[in-house]
């Protein structure tokens, strides 16, 4: 994994590449962050061998010690 952007905070367009082995092939993602909403929700689109996905990653407080991680894909 390696940053690829030079962005100085936090924020959309911070971007990263991964490389990785999948079922015995080398694969690569590009992740770019599209959307901050801290400390509650991170948006994210991910590309890969011609294959395109967005992730949301939100995060739901439900009491003061506990909270609820949502995943969509």
């Amino acid at each position: 994994m390696r940053r690829v952007d030079d962005r100085p905070v936090v924020g959309p367009g911070m971007a990263w590449e991964i490389d990785f082995k999948f079922r015995g092939r080398a694969r690569k993602l590009s992740c770019l962050v599209t959307e901050v909403q801290a400390p509650e929700r991170l948006c994210l689109l991910n590309e890969s061998d011609g294959l395109t996905g967005d992730v949301v990653i939100s995060v739901l407080t439900l009491a003061p010690n506990r909270s609820r991680l949502l995943v969509s894909v």
